[in-house]
């Protein structure tokens, strides 16, 4: 298993027969930088023989991830909890505690990554209402307005491309935030 950022040619030492999970980093559009960190694109088209574990260390930032792809599901451990099937779309949480991804290929996801507090500051969402556990975007009351964005990205088949779209997304709500008309932003309801 071998896990390489996006590289124009793979170094001469990697056996091209072995399965490839790449991890691409996409900085946001210029004026959302001071909220969003990146965009984390991470994927294998090919099924691995079997599951690949990745530890994750406490991350105080939050998200979203959007899965694509219908091969084995992306699971997390958050803790001492059961392995669950993550969602197509779900709030990637602030972490108190150790998680683990289970993940065995087939499949895609992009992640927005903000930076800490700044999702808040963007959103209105205390964030305790997410902290250590997986959250559906489906589930969150009133944020439904993410949805929409699942099925774009899934028909986009660039990473590049998914980043734009969400570009045009986060845009749209930062003007909406700075003209006063964006709902929650900033607030502490």
């Amino acid at each position: 298993m071998l896990i390489l950022p996006a590289y124009p040619t793979l170094p001469k030492n990697i056996n091209v027969s072995t399965p490839v999970i790449r991890q691409i980093s996409i900085l946001p559009a210029r004026p959302l930088r001071p909220y969003i960190r990146e965009y984390h694109w991470i994927g294998s088209d090919a099924l691995l023989g079997e599951w690949t574990d990745e530890d994750n260390l406490p991350f105080p930032s939050s998200g979203f991830c959007f899965q694509f792809g219908s091969a084995a599901p992306i699971m997390i451990t958050h803790g001492d909890t059961e392995r669950e099937v993550l969602p197509a779309g779900f709030v990637l949480p602030p972490s108190t505690e150790r998680s683990t991804v289970h993940f065995r290929g087939g499949q895609r996801m992009l992640a927005v990554i903000f930076h800490p507090a700044a999702f808040f500051e963007f959103f209105g969402w205390p964030l305790h209402e997410f902290s250590d556990r997986t959250v559906p975007l489906g589930d969150t009351d009133g944020r439904r307005e993410l949805l929409p964005l699942q099925p774009r990205l899934q028909e986009l088949a660039h990473p590049e491309q998914q980043a734009g779209v969400l570009d045009d997304y986060f845009l749209g709500r930062l003007k909406n935030k700075m003209a006063g008309t964006c709902p929650g932003a900033g607030q502490t309801s």
